[in-house]
């Protein structure tokens, strides 16, 4: 065999293959073992030489650097980087405070917009903040602000902190450094942070407020009036992106004094004459014969599409289904073949939309086995998602074949019937298919309760307000629903019993509805949105 060109190795019959050569490495060390042939021809290590005595010594030597050579190399990660002055770091957030020291309780300087490089000098002992240099001063920033590396800073050097201002105005607090962006579809801004501070003006989804602090318990936002006024205002905290490292540089703000005599939320009554306690924004009293108000009203016909097994056809601009006669509107279920089906049945839905206030409607339920009327109301634009993410509100459901009882219910995605939890209350109303009786919703931030004549025996409470772990799905009624009137035959339910043969046509009349923007929510909701068509 030859010999490699860059490591010199035969096999001439030694013990371990090897007689001489740079056989052996580790980094520029050179071990060599030394093999001496005697005269009776059989090898043996050459131990008493002053030369191998030199070569044991040089490898004991060798092994001892390259284990500390090893263990040095192995354990760089291990070891803070110092700081040098070289180090720069990036903003991160879209805008971030620059303090005179490391806390809340230190004012504001200046401000820096994300990807501003910041050159590092050091950092507080809790290694939260870091103190930097930009456009020739120092400041400091919190550390979570900025893309500096863990293992970076816990090499930085403490730096002497700057003593805090020891009573800082409470007047009007420095704006911080996050703009936030609510998140609820319409949210009421309040005059202090609870539900029994009156409303100031309301804000949108979307709308950037200035925040200026948290109260105590950290689930409200104090911020600056979105109207441009000069008093400090509250949000409700979930109803926004605030973000946990946001709050870090939120000051804690004491909450004013509540008023006196908390605002009660009004109790509506039914609509007569001046006794009205909100104003009418939205009515129909069908006061016109012939088809349903165009304006107001239009013939949801998709039902044909989402049940194509279903006993009824839902026709569209047809007066024997739906039409306004004597000052009431009638919306009547025939037994005829029709588009392929055995009856006839219609469904109307509002051109408007609303959120919160007080909503009545004046009604004669139908009657018999096999028939289902209702009144309820759905989102108008799906922003948490298809049925029942977005919310079904239903203020009346009725089944023929349990005369004299009817149905109050919501469904959410954390409460619905297809899971078998829907939120649901029953009343007794025996004449409620030959006398009209107010069926009446109010719905408010906190609440939505139903009422039948002077009884309110329905509440479904806002989650949202006691629980911060609730969202949307436990409570989407934050945004503006449309009214739908249906009248049907049939189906999993209204059919469980059967259908009378003998019972058509069947109708539900309605004298009138009504929608009332309560001042105590403010009168925003005055100004209706357009439905879906």
């Amino acid at each position: 065999m030859t010999d490699a060109d860059d490591n010199r190795v035969s096999f001439n019959g030694s013990p371990n293959g090897i007689e001489a050569g740079r056989n052996h490495n580790c980094g520029r060390f050179h071990l060599f073992h030394s093999w001496s042939k005697p005269e009776n021809g059989l090898w043996a290590a050459d131990e008493h030489t002053d030369l191998q005595k030199s070569y044991r010594s040089q490898l004991l030597v060798s092994v001892v650097l390259c284990l500390l050579a090893t263990l040095a190399a192995a354990c760089t990660d291990l070891i803070p980087v110092p700081v040098s002055e070289a180090l720069d770091v990036a903003v991160r957030i879209p805008t971030a405070n620059l303090r005179e020291g490391p806390g809340p309780s230190h004012p504001v300087v200046s401000q820096v917009s994300q990807g501003t490089l910041l050159k590092v000098q050091g950092r507080n002992s809790g290694g939260d903040w870091i103190q930097v240099v930009h456009e020739g001063q120092t400041f400091w920033i919190h550390a979570d602000h900025t893309d500096l590396a863990t293992a970076r800073l816990a090499g930085l050097p403490v730096k002497a902190i700057p003593t805090p201002l020891s009573d800082p105005a409470p007047a009007t607090p420095t704006p911080v450094s996050v703009a936030l962006t609510v998140t609820g579809t319409v949210v009421n801004v309040r005059a202090g942070p609870g539900l029994d501070f009156p409303v100031r003006t309301q804000v949108r989804q979307g709308d950037q407020l200035l925040p200026q602090g948290l109260n105590a318990a950290g689930d409200w936002v104090q911020v600056s009036d979105p109207t441009g006024g000069t008093e400090l205002l509250w949000i409700y905290a979930p109803l926004t992106d605030l973000e946990e490292h946001h709050r870090v540089v939120l000051p804690a703000v004491a909450a004013p004094p509540l008023p006196d005599t908390p605002t009660p939320e009004p109790t509506p009554t039914a609509p007569v004459a001046q006794d009205v306690p909100c104003p009418l924004v939205w009515s129909d009293e069908f006061e016109e014969d012939g088809l349903p108000d165009s304006t107001k009203w239009w013939f949801d016909e998709r039902q044909n599409r989402w049940y194509p097994d279903a006993l009824f056809f839902t026709t569209a601009h047809r007066e024997a289904n739906a039409r306004v006669e004597d000052g009431r509107l009638i919306i009547e279920a025939h037994k005829e073949t029709f588009g392929g089906r055995e009856y006839t049945v219609a469904r109307l839905t509002s051109k408007q939309a609303w959120t919160y206030g007080w909503y009545e409607i004046s009604a004669r339920l139908p009657e018999g086995r096999g028939v289902k009327s209702a009144i309820w109301m759905v989102s108008n634009s799906n922003p948490y998602g298809s049925w029942p993410d977005s919310g079904e509100i239903d203020i009346m459901e009725f089944v023929g074949y349990k005369p004299g009882i009817i149905h109050a219910t919501v469904h959410t995605e954390a409460y619905n019937h297809r899971i078998g939890n829907h939120q649901v209350k029953r009343l007794q109303i025996p004449d409620a298919s030959s006398e009209f009786h107010l069926y009446a919703m109010e719905w408010t931030e906190s609440a939505i309760k139903i009422h039948v004549d002077d009884t309110h025996y329905y509440t479904f409470k806002n989650q949202r307000l006691q629980n911060t772990s609730a969202d949307q799905r436990h409570w989407p009624f934050d945004h503006p629903f449309h009214f739908i009137l249906t009248i049907s035959v049939g189906g999993n339910w209204a059919g469980t019993k059967g259908i009378d043969p003998d019972i058509w046509p069947q109708r539900m009349a309605l004298d009138y509805v009504r929608v009332y923007a309560c001042q105590a929510l403010a009168c925003s909701f005055c100004v209706v949105t357009s439905g879906p068509m």
